[in-house]
Order: structure tokens, then sequence, then C-alpha cells
């Protein structure tokens, strides 16, 4: 049994991870598909999962070095300010006025004025995996909750949150932060400003590993032993990866020579 002071050592220990957090909710409005309705649903879950694993990247000793947070927002990234907005993520709340299919809109959409949240066509159709929904889900969650923005202009800058794009975007240069748009060519140039591009959360959700096996890489290079072996009962919870601690033993301090690199892949 923990004393009381190591009781509080480890509760800070679990709130400076943000284990306790509230999850990120949606207030869907009533009008609108009930199928839709529960596609949005059955999606949040996955969303808060990946919400969890990009906390335990991003709160990581080397998460600049990550490459989950590399494939993301480049080599440069501003750590700082991607961990306040996965955290406005992890506790925050996304309205969804209704279920319909939003006109002219294929994945997701953010009304800057309000923040409400619509979906389109693309998001509600058949087949769609509660997978992609929810990396959908977290690109509007990071509009609505951390006033991410899709695009850039010529020089890498990104535009503000609900300014409105010149009309000739081509002629002006608009550079479009999305996976499949100018997201490389962002990170190499502009990796310092990627924090403020709404696709690099789910792309970054994508890439992180499950959050127990980092809590196990984590407790690695921990030198107290509190706190190690609290994150050693975190990450081998039944059905996760990694071997689990000897009983009536401390885990072991990592060697000085430079530890294994955090083991990454897409989930």
């Amino acid at each position: 049994m923990f004393s009381s002071a190591s009781f509080t050592v480890l509760l800070v220990a679990a709130l400076s991870m943000q284990t306790l957090a509230a999850p990120l909710t949606a207030k869907i409005g009533s009008d609108g598909s009930q199928a839709n309705r529960h596609a949005i649903e059955n999606a949040m879950p996955v969303a808060n999962q990946k919400i969890k694993n990009m906390q335990a990247v991003i709160g990581s000793s080397n998460a600049k070095s990550h490459p989950a947070v590399r494939k993301a927002f480049g080599n440069d990234a501003n750590v700082g300010k991607i961990r306040k907005t996965v955290d406005k993520l992890a506790n925050g709340r996304i309205v969804v006025p209704h279920t319909d299919s939003a006109s002219g809109v294929t994945e997701g959409a953010t009304n800057p004025r309000n923040g409400h949240v619509t979906f389109g066509s693309t998001f509600y159709q058949s087949g769609k995996s509660a997978n992609s929904r929810a990396g959908t889900i977290i690109h509007e969650a990071s509009h609505a909750l951390g006033k991410t923005v899709d695009a850039f202009d010529r020089n890498g800058k990104p535009y503000k949150y609900g300014e409105s794009l010149p009309s000739d975007k081509v002629r002006a240069g608009v550079q479009i932060g999305y996976k499949d748009s100018n997201m490389d060519s962002l990170k190499a140039s502009s990796s310092k400003k990627m924090h403020h591009n709404a696709d690099s959360y789910r792309v970054f959700a994508e890439e992180c590993p499950e959050a127990r096996e980092d809590l196990f890489e984590r407790a690695m290079l921990e030198d107290d032993v509190e706190i190690r072996e609290f994150l050693f009962r975190r990450a081998c919870k039944p059905g996760a990866k990694g071997s689990k601690a000897p009983a009536g033993k401390a885990a072991p301090k990592p060697a000085a020579a430079k530890p294994a690199a955090v083991k990454a892949g897409r989930k």
C-alpha cells in the first residue's frame, strides 16, 4: 500500500500525463438522420483513443524527434503549442447542429463564427470506417477548439482563423495544408508554424502508436522508482505490449547509453 505522500506523487504524475482528462464530447442536434447520428457516436470513442495516443507522444521527453510528430508537423515542430491544442481536444466539446449531409461539404466543415461542425456526404457514406471518421472529427475539432487553419500564404505563413482567402488562390500562392495537398512542402519550409495546420492533427492521430506501448517506453526512461512503477502498471495492463516488471522488484533504470528510440507505427 502506498503512503499518502506516494499517492500524491503518483496522482501528480497521472495528471501531468492527462490520463484523467475528460474525453472529447459532441453535442449533436436532434435534426437529421439517425443513421448519421450513430456514425458520429460510433466514431467518438475511436477519436478519444487517438487523442490519448497523441497526448502520450506529445507529453514524452523526446516528442520533437518522435516519428509521428515529424510526420505530421515536420522536423522543427513547436511541441508546446501542439500540446496545448491536443489538450484542448482532450477536454473539449464540439457542437454538431444537425446530422444531415451539409451542402457543398465532402468530409467536414467548421463555421469560424460559432465553431459549429457539420459533416458531408463522404463522411456519412456507408462503408466508411469509424477510424476514418475519427480522423475527420479530430481535424474539425482542432478548428473549433484550437482555431487551427487549412491555408497558408506563399511564404508559409498561416492565414488567420476565419480570414477570407484571396479570390485567385493560385495567383496568390495559397498553400493548403492537407496531407494530399501541400503538407509536405509546408513541413519542409515552415515546420515551426505547422501547429496551426488542422490536417496535421489528423495525420498525427494516424501516426501515433497505442498509448500503453508509449507509456512502457516512458517508464524505461523514468528515474523515479515509484513513478516508473506507476507507468509500468499503466503500460502492462492485459492486452498491452511489452513485458511486465518482475514481481517484487523495481523496474530497472535505463543504461547510461542512449535509450532505444520510441517505436511508432500506424494503427
